[in-house]
């Protein structure tokens, strides 16, 4: 395999990466340090499981939905199609059919959306910006109705910020894994083979991953 044709699209996560508004940030501390005598070095750590890079359950938004260590892991391996929406701050269903209209290669059960925010998690990754571009309810429906697996954005939310919960939940309700806060900035439209495998958790609603994309 060649090491260059591997993009690794998931954020870094430290003290630093802005968080939702609300949310705790991210901290490490040391139980135990080889350095000073320990038997080896050991850290704990304490974030919100929707820090950073990460998957959304069913149980995120829906009561009775399944949990992260229930998911299809099928939908978080695969080839993927990269949509390019920059410009587009509130991406529509007509928005989406248009564009795999244009390029039918593109209509793949798995997809991610590059739009501006990319470059905000690439320059200001320190800073919570509220206008980001994201998907609205109709876009939801399309993709629901379409069974497509998973969709994945490059900021904290699918759905933009004021909006109420219903792009989630038509999502979540159709069992549609959400990756979100992914960086796509030197990402071209295309096709790539995509891992996002969660951790393990039981009971949770969400877990981060690492995210990566290999050129096919």
């Amino acid at each position: 395999l060649n090491t260059h044709s591997i993009y690794d699209i998931s954020v870094p996560v430290s003290q630093e990466l802005a968080v939702w508004p609300g949310s705790p940030r991210y901290s490490s501390n040391l139980l135990s340090d080889k350095s000073q005598g320990d038997f080896a070095t050991n850290s704990k750590i304490e974030f919100d499981v929707h820090l950073g890079t990460h998957l959304d359950a069913p149980l995120h938004h829906i009561p009775d939905g399944k949990s992260i260590e229930n998911l299809d892991l099928t939908k978080c391996l695969g080839v993927c199609a990269v949509l390019d929406f920059r410009g587009i701050t509130r991406i529509t269903d007509q928005d989406i059919r248009e564009k795999l209209e244009r390029s039918s290669k593109l209509k793949q059960n798995k997809l991610l959306f590059k739009t501006d925010n990319s470059s905000i998690l690439t320059n200001s990754p320190g800073n919570f910006y509220k206008e980001y571009s994201a998907l609205d309810k109709s876009a939801a429906q399309f993709i629901a109705d379409n069974k497509f697996h998973l969709v994945g954005i490059d900021y904290y939310s699918i759905q933009k910020f004021d909006d109420p919960a219903d792009t989630h939940e038509i999502l979540l309700e159709n069992e549609i894994v959400i990756l979100e806060t992914i960086n796509l900035d030197s990402i071209k439209e295309g096709l790539y083979f995509l891992s996002c495998l969660p951790v393990k958790f039981v009971g949770l609603e969400g877990s981060p991953c690492r995210a990566i994309l290999t050129e096919l």
